[in-house]
């Protein structure tokens, strides 16, 4: 009688065990993990009995499942430079599909990589090369976007001046708007070189018209490739510069070319 009471209060504690990790299983998404190794404890104890195992068996499953969405949640939707490497080089691939053949330029000279993906509302990234001065030139970056099919439309020289007046939001409101819209655009990159170079706008498909970007520092030994894919409630739109990019091309190209006569 001792042996058989026993053997059914195992019983009924191992189906209290099995019963309790499914429970917490449940729970393991809603918690964002943190019941997860409890989860998994008391679901092993509900296996030791070799009888009446199936809820132990389907906690476990149902944990690991939710362990395997909330990494893939994480890796993601988590914010720029978050994602040590080699994940980032994924969820690079993921947020920015349509420039992740830029992860095979120059791939000795990659520095970093960082992207975003915010469900619907933007997907965004950029990837920062650094090696020898001259490395970088507009016209050999600008073959190998069109190569993989991005469309190349203008150039614009920015100054070390113009990251500091973004930093410090420091615009003349009247003399520098068109400054100061170029600017505000291009806030959402990740990485930015800051210091003088030269940006390459690019048509790379996004259906309501956004640009890329290439930031080619001048002594060619740096470059950020900026892509941009928001996607809004608004209609599709054809190709679009930012406001002020043409305007403060020409005035930066005047003053150049005034400067060459100068001299």
């Amino acid at each position: 009688m001792l042996n058989a009471n026993t053997t059914i209060t195992g019983q009924e504690n191992t189906n209290k065990h099995g019963l309790a990790g499914l429970v917490l299983s449940l729970t393991v998404l809603p918690t964002l993990g943190i019941t997860a190794l409890p989860s998994l404890i008391v679901c092993l104890l509900g296996l030791v009995s070799k009888k009446r195992r199936k809820r132990s068996l389907y906690g476990i499953l149902i944990t690991c499942v939710s362990l395997i969405l909330l990494l893939f949640a994480f890796i993601t939707f988590t914010p720029p430079g978050s994602i040590p490497p080699p994940l980032n080089v994924y969820k690079f691939k993921r947020a920015c599909s349509q420039a992740a053949f830029w992860l095979d330029f120059k791939k000795e000279a990659i520095v970093d990589i960082q992207s975003q993906n915010t469900f619907i509302l933007v997907r965004h990234g950029a990837i920062h090369y650094r090696t020898e001065p001259g490395s970088f030139q507009a016209q050999e970056i600008i073959d190998f976007a069109e190569a993989n099919g991005w469309k190349y439309h203008l150039s614009l020289p920015l100054f070390e001046e113009d990251f500091k007046k973004l930093e410090n939001n420091s615009f003349d409101e009247y003399r520098e708007a068109d400054l100061a819209a170029v600017m505000f655009y291009f806030i959402y990159a990740p990485i930015q070189i800051n210091t003088d170079c030269k940006v390459l706008a690019f048509e790379t498909g996004n259906v309501h018209g956004y640009a890329s970007a290439i930031f080619i520092s001048d002594d060619g030994s740096e470059m950020v490739v900026y892509y941009y894919s928001p996607s809004v409630p608004d209609p599709a739109m054809k190709f679009w510069l930012p406001f002020g990019f043409e305007e403060l091309r020409e005035q930066r190209m005047q003053t150049t070319t005034f400067e060459r006569s100068m001299q």
